[in-house]
């Protein structure tokens, strides 16, 4: 968690996370305390907490690792039932968390009670983009990534074609770009250049769809 919100300022909406957590880990792992201090900074960055016990603030979601704390927290939960499948189990073998397990029909009973939804299968996620009727020449992606982003290397990082243009951002944690709301003046030069051309760009697609049209 701590690496996919290491923003360069003080952020509240998964848990109150320091700027930069991933440097506050660096410096506490060379404390003796190299254990305790680390979880702190996730679970009690406040320093209010005598202890803190990870089973009870843990919030059972339809996301196994966790959907973090507040109002996000129930839309995540709501968006993993209907649109993501995240069935990940663990086993204390072959990593290095404790047992836990979470298959298809938990999800769907967890899904069912808390939502009142059916949970979707992936696969027919798929099958709008299977219709004949959606004319696929309209899609235009911009796909940004930071280089702070811990699944980085898994994203597009070059271009594909003047419609589906990739957006690199040097010192950007994960979706920086879309947090242009929440501008901050420890936001970097890099995302400040991303929101810039996402405008730029975005503005002339609409522009040349508006044109289309008439």
């Amino acid at each position: 968690m701590m690496a996919m919100l290491d923003y360069p300022y003080s952020t509240h909406f998964m848990g109150s996370m320091p700027a930069f957590p991933v440097k506050v880990l660096d410096m506490s792992l060379s404390s003796a305390l190299i254990l305790c201090r680390p979880t702190g900074i996730v679970y009690n960055s406040t320093g209010q907490l005598p202890c803190y016990d990870l089973c009870g603030l843990y919030v059972e979601c339809a996301d196994p690792t966790g959907c973090g704390l507040g109002f996000d927290s129930y839309a995540w939960d709501y968006q993993a039932c209907t649109e993501i499948e995240m069935c990940y189990e663990s086993n204390n073998v072959t990593g290095m968390f404790p047992p836990m397990t979470f298959s298809k029909q938990q999800r769907e009973q967890f899904c069912s009670k808390r939502w009142g939804v059916v949970a979707e299968d992936p696969t027919s996620m798929l099958q709008p983009f299977e219709l004949p009727f959606l004319d696929l020449t309209t899609a235009s992606n911009i796909f940004s990534i930071g280089d702070l982003v811990p699944w980085a290397n898994g994203g597009i990082r070059k271009s594909l074609s003047p419609s589906l243009i990739a957006i690199n951002i040097p010192e950007g944690a994960h979706h920086l770009d879309l947090r242009c709301e929440f501008s901050n003046p420890a936001d970097p030069e890099s995302v400040i250049m991303a929101w810039k051309e996402e405008s730029e760009i975005s503005a002339q697609w609409v522009k040349a769809a508006r044109k289309k049209s008439l």
